[in-house]
């Protein structure tokens, strides 16, 4: 059965529609919310063993019931078919990264024939039903969600949450590349940076016109590397004070207006 989320705010209590706080949308499985009829796939390569990856999960009935694909170390595509406007997938799993082992070439990605909106806690498809309190990657393993969403028909992922504290190598690489109907990615909370953490990340996301970034520490000249090639031309670009970032696809996209919090 999903989380329960217990709120006494009476407006809440009445059913009036207010979006999620953010410590809601923590405890909520990540979740894709359909914008039209379509199927929605993620693909698991055979090159993805066990040990990386144990078993994925879905449910179409808000959590009351889950359907389980274990990893068995053959290709698997993951297929919900029949998906109406409106439906909400979540989605859960077992493992320590979605990619071959050092990143390489190898990895996971969902696709569709539709769009979608997409919510909830990434953690929940590594730490199955305890990911909510999950704050920092175990074991540093790299390039843990290297292009999960890579050409995905994806608008707005504002209310993804991506909760760890420190990055590691390479774990959301190109992690959104390609997704050319995106407007609006998760918040980037993330304070400590490394290397390539969000290479390629929104790299041809032609629509993009808004990102927050507030690490205070970045250790790696590359954690930036071409993550906003060919973004949209005019965007608001959110950092934390006094914090040094370049101009240009490796940093700060050129034309953006610059706001610090």
């Amino acid at each position: 059965m999903g989380l329960l989320v217990v709120n006494s705010d009476p407006e809440r209590l009445w059913g009036k529609p207010l979006e999620p706080t953010r410590e809601e949308l923590t405890q909520m499985y990540l979740t894709f919310e359909a914008l039209e009829d379509c199927t929605l796939t993620l693909t698991i390569p055979s090159q993805i063993t066990p040990n990386n990856l144990t078993s994925v999960s879905y449910s179409i009935d808000d959590g009351e019931t889950w359907i389980t694909t274990e990893n068995k170390n053959t290709s698997v595509a993951i297929q919900v078919s029949d998906i109406k406007e409106g439906d909400k997938i979540l989605w859960k799993g077992t493992g320590v990264r979605y990619s071959g082992n050092s990143g390489g070439a190898v990895n996971s990605v969902f696709s569709s024939t539709g769009d979608f909106n997409i919510y909830g806690n990434i953690m929940s498809l590594l730490y199955n039903d305890d990911f909510a309190l999950v704050d920092e990657f175990e074991n540093w393993p790299q390039y843990i969600f290297k292009g999960l969403f890579k050409n995905f028909s994806v608008v707005n992922a504002k209310r993804l949450i991506l909760p760890v504290i420190t990055s590691v190598d390479g774990c959301y690489y190109q992690m959104f590349s390609g997704c050319t109907k995106l407007i609006v990615g998760p918040d980037l909370l993330s304070t400590t940076l490394y290397s390539k953490c969000y290479s390629g990340m929104f790299s041809g996301c032609t629509s993009l016109n808004y990102i927050k970034m507030l690490a205070t520490t970045i250790n790696e000249s590359n954690c930036f590397s071409f993550w906003t090639q060919n973004v949209s031309p005019t965007g608001t670009f959110v950092k934390a004070a006094g914090v040094e970032i370049p101009s240009g696809t490796s940093g700060i996209p050129s034309g953006w207006t610059v706001e610090e919090v």
